[in-house]
């Protein structure tokens, strides 16, 4: 169960209505896409999910830890990583109308595999999962912090 609140650049008051766009890979380490442009229907979706927030900022999911994989051969840029191992994370894209969209990656603290992953190693969004019981879930919390728009005022 993953829970956290979205706020506004004083990182303080709440933002209600933003859109938190949540996917990541299986146990296993696979997407339900291969690739970034790959088209596939709704019904073939696999750990994806959209939620709005609450009139306090909160967001809540209920999901799997999802699994590691090795950063493929060829991708530009990074082919020094390849094969390499990520850490689990989990993708999210927040958007509201009044600020900045953002994407971003959202690690598990203590996970032996940020310390050297490319996108992961200089990340401050690690939270630390709180392991479950049979009858209650694992738990992690975090927050995530909108920009402004260019030309905005400050809220």
């Amino acid at each position: 169960m993953l829970t956290g609140t979205v706020l506004r650049p004083d990182c303080k008051t709440p933002v209600v209505g933003a859109t938190i766009d949540f996917w990541h890979c299986d146990h296993a380490g696979a997407y339900d896409i291969k690739t970034p442009d790959e088209k596939i229907a709704p019904e073939n979706y696999r750990f994806r999910a959209m939620a709005q927030t609450d009139a306090s900022g909160r967001f809540m999911f209920e999901t799997i830890v999802p699994g590691r994989y090795g950063i493929p051969p060829g991708l530009e840029g990074f082919e020094q990583f390849a094969g390499q191992t990520r850490p689990a994370h989990f993708h999210l894209t927040v958007t509201h109308p009044i600020y900045l969209p953002l994407t971003t990656q959202v690690y598990i603290k203590g996970d032996p595999f940020i310390a050297k992953d490319p996108w992961a190693m200089h990340s401050k969004l690690a939270f630390t999962l709180r392991k479950g019981s049979a009858t209650a879930p694992s738990t992690g919390s975090f927050d995530v912090v909108l920009a402004n728009r260019p030309g905005q005022r400050r809220s």
